[in-house]
């Protein structure tokens, strides 16, 4: 009831002597509707849909105060696991449910961005680091070298590496996903990112082209004049760890931390 409301906000005022006029406001927020705990995408569901995340506001382990029948449940542990699925959410760049949130939501877009960039340097770093490695980032060719004819909608390469006594060169691309939360996430996600923004097919066109033309890349970006046959590995690189459902690819896909781990035994296994 609003009297058994006031009661725990007078409470948290006493205790923690807080003087702030969002705590309503918060108890408000963490009180679980009963009545809607089926209704996500603008309609009442027959069944929980627990597939959803974006749009269902009424979850226990996001609103753990629960009031039924004039009385208010609270229980710690799920206040714990309130607390947790916020704390992650934010740490891993998404929210629990998006709903009135589109503020919030470009921030952590650009935030998402941010850590892509991010990426790349830390990939980047690791060649750069090694005396046996050449790097460049972020190569955008046809803006580079404007008088050596290259296609505009190649895009640029994340992060060349070369090697020119083992005679391999590394293709980069990096990205920034946000975390999964139900299969059907999975899915979606899946489709929005191989199928739907296309950039498997764009990254398949940049290596296409490199293998066609990787002397030439050489000599231009890293003056390495050698007509000698190289090795070239192409990958894609994510935050965190993906299995594509339902397409193939022509390219290895691992997350950093995996990359970071394996790549000196990778390249020790090539000498």
């Amino acid at each position: 009831t609003e009297e058994d409301i006031e009661l725990i906000i007078n409470m948290l005022k006493i205790k923690d002597n807080l003087n702030c006029d969002g705590i309503d406001r918060t108890i408000e927020f963490l009180s679980l509707n009963c009545d809607k705990i089926r209704f996500a995408k603008g309609e009442m569901h027959d069944l929980i849909p627990l597939w959803e995340r974006k749009t269902r506001t009424e979850r226990i382990e996001i609103k753990p105060i629960i009031e039924l029948n004039g009385i208010v449940f609270l229980c710690s542990p799920i206040f714990a696991l309130c607390y947790n699925e916020w704390g992650s959410a934010l740490t891993q760049l998404f929210l629990p449910f998006e709903t009135g949130f589109n503020k919030t939501l470009k921030v952590l877009k650009r935030l998402r961005i941010k850590v892509q960039k991010d990426l790349v340097n830390e990939v980047f770093n690791i060649f750069n680091s090694r005396s046996d490695f050449l790097a460049e980032k972020e190569v955008a060719l046809h803006k580079r070298f404007r008088n050596a004819d290259f296609p505009e909608e190649l895009g640029d390469y994340d992060v060349i590496a070369v090697n020119k006594n083992l005679k391999v060169i590394f293709l980069i691309e990096c990205k920034c996903l946000e975390l999964s939360k139900s299969v059907h996430e999975v899915y979606s996600k899946d489709k929005h990112f191989f199928h739907d923004n296309k950039y498997k097919e764009k990254f398949d066109r940049r290596i296409i082209y490199f293998m066609d033309n990787y002397h030439n890349i050489l000599r231009l970006v890293f003056g390495i004049d050698d007509n000698s046959k190289y090795k070239i590995y192409p990958l894609m690189i994510f935050n965190k760890v993906i299995e594509p459902i339902g397409v193939d690819v022509d390219f290895n896909i691992t997350s950093y931390h995996e990359f970071k781990n394996d790549f000196p035994k990778f390249i020790e296994a090539l000498k």
